[in-house]
């Protein structure tokens, strides 16, 4: 009596098949907790920049960055918030990125503009688009940490669609970064609907755009009504 080696076909189909149904079973599990992860680090990286924002703002009379501070030559905008308070995540640049976005600067853009997955709430800061979009001087004015009303509850930094505004509302349009449409500079949902949002006392937190935008904006304004 010969002894068998190998598989029959059957056998080998039902081996296919049993891989099948595992991979099928185990590859959503695999990609939710790669999501959870990259989650997790945005997370770490937005708190890392939330402080030192505010720690910028102790150096300077309690004052926060302007989200951009100057026009070049080309009148593209310079100087920007990123670049004032990187030196407070000892120069590493890899905490202003989310590791979900692949988008990379175009080369035409400025290095100082680039890259950012965060944006600044620019209610803060801009006078022409206080509370949201009332018109006003293009300019920016100085915010302080303690003209805040309800740092708890007010939006300081929130991932937007393209790092290359580095906070700046898009052709001047106040909807970007404190508005609903997408594009860029404006806020995306990068994490499963969510995205993620820091908050003038420091505390980070994902939420929906619907949570975002919720009773006029509220969390945007810097003076609450």
């Amino acid at each position: 009596m010969r002894n068998r080696s190998g598989f029959t076909l059957i056998e080998l189909l039902v081996v296919i098949a049993i891989i099948a149904i595992l991979a099928a079973i185990l590859f959503p599990v695999f990609a939710s907790t790669r999501a959870k992860a990259r989650a997790v680090t945005c997370s770490s990286h937005m708190s890392q920049v939330a402080k030192a924002v505010i720690s910028y703002s102790y150096d300077w009379n309690r004052a926060l960055p302007f989200p951009c501070n100057e026009q070049d030559v080309n009148n593209w905008w310079t100087n920007t918030w990123r670049e004032r308070v990187l030196s407070y995540v000892g120069g590493d640049s890899s905490v202003m990125l989310c590791p979900i976005p692949t988008y990379k600067p175009e080369p035409w853009v400025p290095k100082d503009m680039q890259i950012s997955h965060y944006g600044m709430n620019f209610d803060l800061t801009h006078p022409a688009f206080s509370q949201l979009g009332t018109p006003g001087p293009y300019g920016f004015t100085f915010s302080y940490t303690d003209e805040i009303s309800d740092p708890g509850s007010t939006i300081m930094i929130s991932e937007n669609f393209d790092g290359d505004w580095s906070g700046e509302p898009y052709e001047g349009n106040p909807q970007h970064m404190a508005g609903c449409s997408y594009g860029p500079g404006t806020f995306w949902p990068y994490h499963n609907g969510r995205g993620t949002f820091a908050f003038c006392d420091g505390h980070v937190r994902a939420m929906t755009w619907k949570e975002a935008e919720a009773n006029n904006f509220y969390l945007w304004k810097k003076y609450k009504p």
